[in-house]
């Protein structure tokens, strides 16, 4: 900009000064190396972008194939978390299936196993010869009958409250 306004300036003076034109000559020569630089850059300037345009190519199928590779491996990321999540749900099922069947065998045999062992314990002969001889009572029907009843209702609140 300043060589525009130095030409503008000398030319609104008059060009009387000597000085004037050797400044101008400058100016022209400046303007004449600028413009055979451009020249000289112009046929380069054609081969230069075919080399960037080769690297840009490179590079953008360099960019696909990672991009391919990313989405590759996402996809294999998917399918393992969705096997992982079926494996989860799989053993979930397998476990809660066996507390269920560990539990519900227990509640079928609860009722044998507290009868088993109420009549065990009753029955045992020095326990008969104990209970007969402090309730003063001869082992006979009706002991029998008692302890049929007292066994009964130890079954009853056993199964009840365990």
């Amino acid at each position: 900009m300043n060589g525009t306004t130095s030409i503008d300036d000398l030319l609104k003076s008059g060009g009387n000064n000597p000085n004037d034109a050797s400044v101008v000559d400058s100016i022209l020569e400046e303007i004449n190396t600028q413009r055979t630089q451009v020249v000289q850059q112009q046929p380069q300037q054609p081969q230069q972008p075919q080399q960037p345009d080769q690297q840009t190519l490179q590079q953008q199928q360099h960019i696909q194939q990672m991009n391919m590779q990313l989405a590759q491996q996402q996809q294999a990321l998917e399918n393992l978390s969705r096997s992982n999540a079926e494996k989860d749900s799989l053993l979930q099922e397998m476990n809660s299936d066996k507390k269920n069947s560990n539990n519900d065998l227990f509640t079928e045999m609860k009722p044998s196993i507290i009868v088993f062992s109420v009549v065990v314990l009753l029955t045992l002969p020095a326990l008969n010869k104990f209970l007969c001889q402090n309730l003063g009572i001869e082992e006979n029907a009706i002991f029998s009958i008692l302890k049929t009843f007292i066994i009964t209702i130890i079954f009853f609140l056993l199964n009840k409250f365990i």
